[in-house]
């Protein structure tokens, strides 16, 4: 018996730490929780990815290409799309993540939401997790740490389709480093007799 009041103290305290003063028990406070934290740990992800590869590119694979590049304005163009890509992706990221969801509150013709006390229209869905109603919703992301609707679906995709691209650059624009990568990989870890005994014959 004690056991359980002390896990319902733990349960509650961890509650008004994260979500404030609650007066009761919400069914859905385990998502609340899941969302919030699971956001902001989405965040320190994101952004530890971005320093790291940051320092890839500009402390590895610049200087190596830059070493065997045989057109300096191709190298400069590889440049440019890059940063283009790089900026859009934080940009987009940051806009997703900010933008505050449309207010659409409906008119008297339309459903009520219990849960906001308001009515709302036909394209309103109500966030469990967010416990707002959002306009247009699509889905509650946790890496933006907020629902995905009307306000930031532009910015949502657009993150997506560059992330997207700038996957597909880093790889296509340093064909030399990933080229020496891959044949220092294979002939040093997996095929270390039968493929370097080939390389040597070849040389």
């Amino acid at each position: 018996m004690e056991v359980c009041k002390l896990f319902n103290r733990l349960v509650y305290f961890v509650v008004e730490r994260s979500l404030g003063d609650v007066k009761r028990l919400d069914p859905y406070v385990l998502l609340k929780i899941v969302a919030l934290w699971g956001g902001r740990l989405c965040l320190l992800v994101f952004f530890a990815a971005l320093l790291i590869v940051t320092f890839v590119v500009a402390f590895v694979i610049i200087p190596a290409e830059w070493s065997v590049c045989e057109s300096v304005p191709y190298f400069v163009f590889r440049l440019c799309v890059s940063f283009f890509v790089y900026y859009n992706v934080i940009f987009h990221y940051y806009k997703a993540r900010t933008l505050k969801p449309v207010k659409n509150p409906g008119s008297a013709r339309d459903q009520f939401c219990i849960k906001c006390n308001s009515w709302k229209s036909a394209s309103t869905s109500h966030c469990k997790a967010c416990d707002a109603c959002i306009y247009r919703m699509d889905h509650h992301c946790p890496h933006i740490g907020q629902c995905v609707g009307a306000h930031n679906q532009a910015n949502f995709f657009l993150f997506l389709f560059y992330l997207l691209v700038g996957t597909g650059l880093f790889f296509l624009f340093a064909p030399s480093f990933w080229w020496d990568w891959i044949q220092v990989s294979f002939c040093s870890v997996l095929f270390a007799d039968s493929c370097c005994r080939n390389h040597g014959l070849q040389s």
